[in-house]
């Protein structure tokens, strides 16, 4: 279950993703995209700016399995079709930094055949 936190200003409306001043959370990861800054369980990571892009794409779109051409659209802002490893790499960067054991990824999954998927599990429990 993903949670947005609302700043203490008064009479703002809820915070839309990407917005500044935005502070989202799901599972361990809190996302803050007014200071680009990642966090997993208080931990803060060191994120690229491309990977902070990246990160912020697949927790808006948790849980739903994403191609690589959908990813290099959202992420990259260009169409693609054939086969890049840009995607991967990056990937495999993130999970680096974002996994306890990146050989066996717990949040961010490859679907083989499909793409990727980032789930931190909340929704098992519903």
């Amino acid at each position: 279950m993903r949670r947005y936190e609302k700043n203490d200003t008064p009479n703002q409306t809820a915070p839309v993703p990407g917005k500044n001043g935005d502070i989202e959370t799901t599972g361990p990861f809190t996302i803050d995209h007014k200071q680009y800054k990642v966090s997993v369980s208080g931990r803060n990571l060191k994120l690229t700016p491309k990977e902070f892009e990246l990160m912020q794409y697949l927790v808006g779109h948790e849980n739903q399995v994403l191609s690589r051409d959908q990813l290099l659209q959202g992420v990259w802002g260009f169409d693609y079709s054939g086969q890049s490893r840009m995607v991967d790499i990056q990937i495999a960067h993130l999970r680096e930094k974002i996994e306890p054991d990146p050989k066996t990824p717990k949040y961010l999954k490859t679907i083989r055949g499909f793409g990727y998927e980032f789930s931190t599990g909340d929704d098992d429990a519903e």
